[in-house]
């Protein structure tokens, strides 16, 4: 980092054609712009994703050079060098909107994982109140049986409605 700036060289390619290395450029400065955010500004999980043409604006145009080589397989390849600077400053806003999205997205995050936990308890809880009642609802016959055999009321007195007798 001099003067404020971070410089670094991006290479683009191999590749045959320039056309090529220039539809990749931009890849490689976002690569390096992600680089850039990792180790400045110690923040490994925003991201900072401008436009293509504001990353080709990184890389200034008086610094880009061409290196050619004869490969066996392909032949003449073309690799694409730039420059790029990065200034703090002009990234700054697109840092703090990458940052507010994420902190957004960890809200919904959060709000989404409650609203699952609670639907997960509410289920459970409900199963469970149905459950004991089928159960009740099973055994119910077989109580009233059991206390008919016995001589026995099939409900308790204080369960049983007063007779209306009229005169």
């Amino acid at each position: 980092m001099e003067g404020g700036f971070f410089e670094c060289d991006v290479q683009s390619g191999p590749f045959l054609t320039r056309r090529e290395c220039e539809s990749k450029l931009p890849d490689e400065i976002q690569k390096a712009l992600d680089d850039y955010v990792f180790d400045f500004m110690n923040d490994k999980k925003i991201k900072v994703k401008l436009p293509a043409d504001e990353l080709k604006k990184l890389a200034s145009t008086n610094s880009k050079f061409e290196e050619w080589r004869n490969v066996q397989s392909l032949g003449v390849v073309l690799t694409l060098h730039a420059l790029v600077r990065i200034e703090p400053d002009r990234i700054a806003a697109a840092y703090r909107q990458a940052q507010a999205e994420c902190a957004e997205i960890e809200r919904r995050s959060v709000a989404e994982r409650h609203l699952w936990s609670f639907g997960g308890y509410f289920s459970a809880g409900f199963l469970l109140l149905a459950s004991v009642w089928g159960y009740l609802k099973s055994i119910w016959p077989l109580a009233e049986s059991v206390a008919a055999s016995c001589g026995q009321p099939s409900w308790p007195s204080y369960y049983r409605l007063p007779s209306l007798q009229l005169r």
